[in-house]
């Protein structure tokens, strides 16, 4: 904006800002359940993209993490970021699938 918003206006946003760092965790229906059986019989492993401070408050609140093997925050979903997480787990791509929500 080059610095032309009103203090009034960024004070606004900065509200904004913090009452949706607040907000709770909605999971989808029978995600828990879902994760749960599936750990029985896969090592799950949570690839998710974003700023880290922010995925990993909503990974906290959610409850989840125990449910994964590994947890990898990524600025960038691409190709290499996925065969990066294959060879740290020392597993074969083939051994390997990924599943969005």
């Amino acid at each position: 904006s080059g610095e032309t918003i009103p203090n009034k206006m960024v004070k606004k946003i900065m509200e904004m800002g913090k009452e949706q760092l607040e907000m709770p965790v909605e999971l989808l229906p029978s995600v828990r359940e879902t994760l749960k059986e599936l750990k029985q019989d896969y090592r799950l492993v949570m690839v998710t993209k974003g700023d880290l401070l922010d995925q990993e408050r909503k990974l906290k609140k959610s409850s989840l993490t125990s449910m994964f093997h590994h947890i990898e925050i990524v600025s960038d979903k691409r190709e290499g970021e996925y065969q990066k997480i294959i060879n740290h787990l020392d597993i074969l791509p083939q051994e390997f699938m990924m599943v969005g929500n």
